[in-house]
């Protein structure tokens, strides 16, 4: 049962990453960050322009680390809280779930998969 309590988590999660689209959003941190460092060497910029673009930025950067950090909190705290409330009703063992997590088949199964549907998207993306 802890097996298929980890399994549970473990597509639950990839599913929330998915529908939250965390990792497409992930890259628009390096290109804000690209942005800033070359808006810092630009020297047609005078340091109250650079100044406002860095607050822009920095805005920029704090909306993207709100958004990934609020939704990966969601993706691991909603399926872990089904577990919870499975606990508490006596179903299944969080603590099992949580050694099933964190066990050599899983995390490699979860790998397997993650690369997997990586590797799928990119090629549906190439693709069309």
């Amino acid at each position: 049962m802890a097996y298929a309590g980890a399994l549970f988590v473990a597509l639950t999660f990839i599913l929330l990453l998915k529908t939250f689209r965390l990792v497409e959003k992930a890259p628009r941190v390096m290109d804000v960050s690209t942005r800033a460092f070359r808006d810092l060497r630009d020297p047609h910029l005078d340091d109250d322009a650079k100044e406002a673009r860095m607050r822009v930025h920095a805005r920029g950067l704090a909306g993207l680390f709100a958004v990934i950090a609020g939704g990966t909190i969601a993706a691991v705290g909603a399926p872990l809280g089904v577990v919870w409330v499975l606990d508490a009703a006596g179903v299944l063992s969080m603590d099992r779930v949580l050694d099933a997590l964190s066990s050599w088949p899983v995390l490699a199964g979860g790998t397997a998969a993650m690369v997997a549907q990586i590797w799928l998207g990119k090629a549906a993306a190439h693709g069309s």
